[in-house]
């Protein structure tokens, strides 16, 4: 099996300053430090896992009452205050759960978990009073989910004790300020982690080489540009590919930006969208999605071969708009020209071994089924709750999880509840071909 990791849209400034500009949840690019030392030490433990599957929290009980044998229907009488509201989406624990109160418009909450007097508590937003309901006992049923399967009592936590229970949380948002005394996880050793794109906000050579040192992870990584990248100064000759490659040659491999990997289980391709027609590899205000001939050229010699296993393609510029279902627009939202859709969708139609197209740039959680293949956006890794993708490919396999880091960091991030859409629905966040 091949396992890839996804991230994209970091914006860092080698000052450390917090960049102004887009952002779709409120950014924390000037803690990319931390950020990167938590999703390194998330890697790290891929390492030894055992590949239970991803947990978003894992909660230690304390003296309460057993999760064995807890129904979603339980009466909520008598445990004390509540620590910790979860919402779980559209998941098999839903089922029966009881629906307390509205978050913000988060919608109804499905789960209440009381996490007693223990260190993960602390932090943990209360949602009392839950109408009337009255205190909360631990109501939990993981049901026949795969995060269920190999869950343990016994994995250290950092000193806390034993775990009782662990709890996916849906693949949703987590309660603002929850926390965890172990990194998110469980999915087992990476091979690949691809940036794509916007690592950085300008692309002066010392945010390049910035860069390099920031992203030299236990795990190798390779960028794919994004229009930030390529935002040189509009005086400079020198194309923001030839810049990339002297300043931070181990994000790549060999001498192009342009490439592709090959793996004993799939293909990847790495291919940056350029900007502005008439000049490669720059962008200055114009945005104008489009291939090179050249690129092009590569991409389709590439496809060609190895038809017998998965061909993924990661870039930059999203390749569909965020539906109206998705925001609650009445209009798409961040959608390309149709040029560049029908460029990329075409390749997809030729080529059925084109499994997957992932990129950046929106900051939004998307995933659109076209001509049986997956086309996926992804959120923005330095902007809350801090998100990444783990793509595993296997014979008769493929499938995508998506996994945000904020349980493992020592500060509280905000979160704006209003636009819950960017962290996308259960079918934007996962999915699963394939036995």
């Amino acid at each position: 099996m091949t396992r890839i990791v996804l991230i994209t849209d970091t914006h860092l400034d080698p000052t450390g300053a917090e960049p102004e500009g887009y952002h779709q949840q409120p950014r924390y690019a000037a803690r990319l430090p931390e950020l990167l030392a938590a999703f390194d030490a998330w890697l790290q433990a891929q390492a030894t896992s055992a590949g239970a599957g991803p947990v978003d929290l894992i909660a230690h009980l304390g003296d309460t009452p057993q999760a064995e044998g807890a129904r979603s229907a339980v009466p909520l009488d008598g445990a004390g205050p509540v620590d910790l509201v979860v919402h779980l989406g559209d998941t098999p624990q839903a089922e029966g759960a009881r629906s307390a109160v509205l978050r913000g418009g988060v919608g109804p909450v499905d789960l209440v978990v009381h996490l007693g007097d223990t260190p993960q508590a602390e932090g943990a937003r209360s949602a009392v009073p839950l109408d009337g309901a009255g205190p909360v006992d631990p109501v939990v049923h993981l049901g026949d989910t795969p995060q269920a399967e190999g869950a343990r009592s016994a994995v250290p936590l950092g000193g806390a004790g034993p775990v009782d229970l662990v709890v996916h949380l849906g693949d949703t948002p987590q309660a603002e300020g929850a926390r965890s005394a172990v990194s998110p996880g469980g999915v087992g050793p990476v091979d690949l982690v691809v940036h794509l794109g916007d690592i950085v906000d300008r692309a002066a050579p010392e945010a390049v080489q910035a860069a390099a040192r920031a992203f030299a992870l236990s795990v190798p990584v390779r960028l794919v540009l994004g229009n930030h990248d390529m935002a040189t100064p509009a005086d400079s000759d020198e194309r923001a590919d030839a810049l990339w490659l002297r300043e931070a040659p181990a994000l790549f491999d060999g001498d192009s930006v342009t490439t592709t990997l090959d793996f004993p289980d799939c293909v990847v391709h790495l291919v940056p969208t350029q900007w502005e027609r008439g000049r490669p590899f720059y962008w200055g205000e114009v945005q104008v999605p489009h291939y090179l001939p050249e690129q092009v050229a590569a991409l389709e010699a590439a496809l060609a071969a190895r038809p017998d296993v998965p061909h993924i393609l990661c870039t930059h510029g999203e390749v569909l708009g965020v539906p109206p279902d998705q925001t609650g627009f009445d209009t798409l939202l961040h959608a390309p020209p149709d040029a560049y859709t029908e460029t990329v969708l075409g390749w997809v139609g030729r080529y059925p071994h084109l499994r997957a197209v992932f990129s950046g740039h929106n900051h939004i959680n998307t995933h659109h089924a076209r001509d049986g293949a997956h086309v996926v956006t992804a959120s923005a890794f330095v902007e809350t709750p801090f998100e990444f993708k783990v793509v595993d490919v296997a014979p008769g396999r493929l499938s995508m999880v998506t996994i945000p880091l904020l349980p493992a960091l020592d500060f509280r991030a905000a979160y704006d509840w209003d636009k819950i859409f960017v962290q996308g629905r259960l079918r934007d966040r996962s999915f699963t071909e394939g036995e």
